[in-house]
């Protein structure tokens, strides 16, 4: 790549001919040259789970695939890694006390919408939660959310999926 006469970010001036690597020298664009750690206020989420709806979905990346699999879906290796798309990944307890079995197709429902998924369980899975990989067209776990507008003022992102 380098003949072809590209340039790699950062570029800090006009003339500057790149780098290859972010923070060179370890060194980050802040006056004291360190990296800057910022938290904000522990809130509540603006959901919880209730007698209706007992369990929290958590919409997870797939492990080896970047975003929505746009530019890894094709990878032969990591397609052959890949587990079964749209499955909803649940602990044997919270399973159990909903009639559930393994591998069982079922409905996932929330206070958006319905999908039905293959169940998936596993101990690893902390009780009272459910996950499911936002990369698969199949099962399309973002049926189930919707963002909402309540934003962090530091962060900018979604205080609660709904």
């Amino acid at each position: 790549m380098g003949d072809m006469g590209h340039v790699q970010w950062p570029c800090p001036t006009l003339d500057h001919p790149g780098t290859p690597w972010l923070y060179k020298d370890n060194r980050f664009d802040t006056p004291s040259g360190k990296g800057q750690l910022f938290a904000t206020a522990w809130r509540a989420p603006a959901e919880r789970p209730d007698d209706e709806w007992p369990l929290v979905l958590c919409t997870v990346r797939e492990v080896g695939h970047y975003s929505c699999r746009s530019m890894t879906g094709n990878c032969a290796a990591l397609q052959s890694l890949a587990d079964e798309p749209g499955r909803v990944q649940m602990n044997p307890a919270d399973a159990q006390r909903l009639g559930i079995a393994d591998k069982q197709l079922v409905w996932v429902s929330s206070r958006r919408g319905k999908v039905i998924s293959r169940a998936d369980l596993s101990d690893r899975i902390n009780p009272g939660a459910v996950y499911m990989t936002y990369q698969w067209w199949v099962g399309a776990c973002n049926e189930l959310t919707r963002i909402t507008s309540i934003r962090s003022p530091k962060r900018r992102k979604p205080n609660t999926v709904r």
